[in-house]
Protein backbone atom coordinates (compact mmCIF):
# COMPACT_ATOMS: atom_id res chain seq x y z
CA UNK A 1 0.00 0.00 0.00
CA UNK A 2 1.00 3.51 -0.86
CA UNK A 3 1.45 6.89 1.25
CA UNK A 4 -2.40 7.91 -0.59
CA UNK A 5 -4.09 4.62 -0.03
CA UNK A 6 -3.40 4.19 3.76
CA UNK A 7 -4.00 7.90 4.89
CA UNK A 8 -7.67 7.25 2.72
CA UNK A 9 -8.06 4.09 4.45
CA UNK A 10 -7.28 6.25 7.75
CA UNK A 11 -9.98 9.09 6.44
CA UNK A 12 -12.20 6.83 5.83
CA UNK A 13 -12.25 5.08 9.21
CA UNK A 14 -12.00 8.45 11.42
CA UNK A 15 -15.27 9.28 8.76
CA UNK A 16 -16.97 6.71 9.93
CA UNK A 17 -16.11 6.08 13.47
CA UNK A 18 -17.58 9.58 13.75
CA UNK A 19 -20.59 8.65 12.52
CA UNK A 20 -21.39 5.97 14.61
CA UNK A 21 -20.71 7.72 17.67
CA UNK A 22 -23.81 9.81 18.86
CA UNK A 23 -23.13 13.54 20.36
CA UNK A 24 -25.15 14.52 22.92
CA UNK A 25 -24.60 18.17 23.30
CA UNK A 26 -28.00 19.13 25.80
CA UNK A 27 -28.09 16.12 27.87
CA UNK A 28 -26.16 14.23 30.05
CA UNK A 29 -25.90 11.20 33.42
CA UNK A 30 -24.28 10.97 36.62
CA UNK A 31 -21.89 8.19 35.77
CA UNK A 32 -22.55 6.92 39.21
CA UNK A 33 -26.09 5.95 38.50
CA UNK A 34 -26.01 1.95 40.50
CA UNK A 35 -28.41 0.47 37.74
CA UNK A 36 -27.37 2.10 34.41
CA UNK A 37 -26.56 -0.60 32.79
CA UNK A 38 -29.81 -2.58 33.51
CA UNK A 39 -31.36 0.49 31.57
CA UNK A 40 -29.60 1.16 28.95
CA UNK A 41 -31.73 1.59 25.80
CA UNK A 42 -34.39 4.01 28.01
CA UNK A 43 -31.32 5.80 28.61
CA UNK A 44 -30.29 6.10 24.93
CA UNK A 45 -34.00 7.05 24.47
CA UNK A 46 -34.39 9.39 27.55
CA UNK A 47 -31.20 11.37 26.14
CA UNK A 48 -32.47 10.97 22.51
CA UNK A 49 -35.78 12.48 23.23
CA UNK A 50 -34.33 15.63 25.69
CA UNK A 51 -32.04 16.53 22.46
CA UNK A 52 -34.57 16.77 20.59
CA UNK A 53 -37.28 18.59 23.07
CA UNK A 54 -34.63 21.31 24.19
CA UNK A 55 -34.07 22.64 20.51
CA UNK A 56 -38.03 22.57 20.17
CA UNK A 57 -37.98 19.58 17.44
CA UNK A 58 -41.37 18.95 18.24
CA UNK A 59 -41.29 16.99 15.50
CA UNK A 60 -39.00 14.34 16.67
CA UNK A 61 -39.69 14.26 20.44
CA UNK A 62 -43.66 13.92 19.18
CA UNK A 63 -42.69 10.71 18.21
CA UNK A 64 -40.94 9.72 21.61
CA UNK A 65 -43.97 10.25 23.19
CA UNK A 66 -47.03 7.60 24.64
CA UNK A 67 -48.68 6.34 21.72
CA UNK A 68 -52.59 6.73 23.59
CA UNK A 69 -51.23 10.34 23.90
CA UNK A 70 -50.55 11.28 20.53
CA UNK A 71 -53.82 9.87 19.55
CA UNK A 72 -55.24 12.19 22.24
CA UNK A 73 -53.43 14.84 20.89
CA UNK A 74 -52.03 15.32 18.10
CA UNK A 75 -48.57 17.09 16.69
CA UNK A 76 -50.07 20.62 16.21
CA UNK A 77 -51.44 20.59 19.62
CA UNK A 78 -48.34 18.85 21.06
CA UNK A 79 -46.43 22.04 19.22
CA UNK A 80 -48.53 24.84 20.66
CA UNK A 81 -48.82 23.43 23.76
CA UNK A 82 -45.17 23.65 24.39
CA UNK A 83 -44.43 26.43 22.32
CA UNK A 84 -43.73 28.85 25.66
CA UNK A 85 -40.99 26.28 26.86
CA UNK A 86 -37.34 27.54 27.24
CA UNK A 87 -34.53 26.39 24.85
CA UNK A 88 -31.28 25.34 25.28
CA UNK A 89 -30.58 24.32 28.60
CA UNK A 90 -28.87 21.09 29.68
CA UNK A 91 -30.26 18.09 31.17
CA UNK A 92 -28.77 15.48 33.49
CA UNK A 93 -29.71 12.06 34.32
CA UNK A 94 -29.18 11.40 38.01
CA UNK A 95 -31.04 8.70 39.26
CA UNK A 96 -33.77 5.63 37.80
CA UNK A 97 -36.36 4.36 40.05
CA UNK A 98 -38.36 1.33 38.92
CA UNK A 99 -42.06 1.46 39.85
CA UNK A 100 -42.98 -1.52 38.34
CA UNK A 101 -41.79 -3.83 35.41
CA UNK A 102 -42.74 -1.32 32.75
CA UNK A 103 -42.94 2.00 34.47
CA UNK A 104 -39.45 3.72 35.37
CA UNK A 105 -39.34 7.29 37.29
CA UNK A 106 -36.25 9.44 35.70
CA UNK A 107 -34.63 12.13 38.38
CA UNK A 108 -33.30 14.95 36.26
CA UNK A 109 -32.11 18.10 36.54
CA UNK A 110 -32.63 20.96 34.56
CA UNK A 111 -29.84 23.58 34.03
CA UNK A 112 -29.70 26.83 32.50
CA UNK A 113 -27.54 29.76 33.01
CA UNK A 114 -30.51 31.24 35.30
CA UNK A 115 -32.26 28.44 36.32
CA UNK A 116 -31.67 24.70 37.64
CA UNK A 117 -34.27 22.41 39.30
CA UNK A 118 -35.09 18.31 39.54
CA UNK A 119 -37.75 17.21 38.46
CA UNK A 120 -39.18 13.41 37.51
CA UNK A 121 -40.26 12.15 34.26
CA UNK A 122 -42.12 8.99 33.70
CA UNK A 123 -41.75 6.16 31.02
CA UNK A 124 -43.72 3.07 29.90
CA UNK A 125 -42.25 0.34 28.09
CA UNK A 126 -44.64 -0.63 25.64
CA UNK A 127 -44.21 -3.37 23.30
CA UNK A 128 -40.30 -3.53 23.82
CA UNK A 129 -39.61 0.21 23.34
CA UNK A 130 -39.71 3.23 26.26
CA UNK A 131 -42.31 6.12 25.58
CA UNK A 132 -42.24 9.19 27.60
CA UNK A 133 -45.42 10.04 29.48
CA UNK A 134 -45.93 14.27 28.97
CA UNK A 135 -48.22 16.05 31.15
CA UNK A 136 -50.95 17.22 28.84
CA UNK A 137 -52.23 19.51 31.49
CA UNK A 138 -51.57 23.31 32.24
CA UNK A 139 -52.89 21.97 36.37
CA UNK A 140 -49.98 20.30 38.67
CA UNK A 141 -50.99 16.59 38.40
CA UNK A 142 -50.36 14.94 41.74
CA UNK A 143 -50.88 10.99 40.21
CA UNK A 144 -48.42 8.99 42.00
Amino acid sequence: MNLKSILTLLLVIFILSACATREYRYTAFDKNISNADQYKSLIIRSRDYWEFFSQKNFDESYKFELPYQNYKHDLQWYKSFHAQNRKNYKITLIKILSLGDDIIELHLRFNQKDKSYVFTDKWIEVNKQWYHKYNDSLIPNFDY
